[in-house]
């Protein structure tokens, strides 16, 4: 359970860091 979570939560700051990099680079 503490690796699913650990995996769920990586992916949400890998999700949330590409949003921040799409928004900021002037695509």
């Amino acid at each position: 359970m503490t690796m699913c979570s650990g995996a769920r939560l990586a992916l949400l700051v890998y999700g949330i860091i590409m949003h921040s990099s799409v928004s900021c680079s002037p695509a």
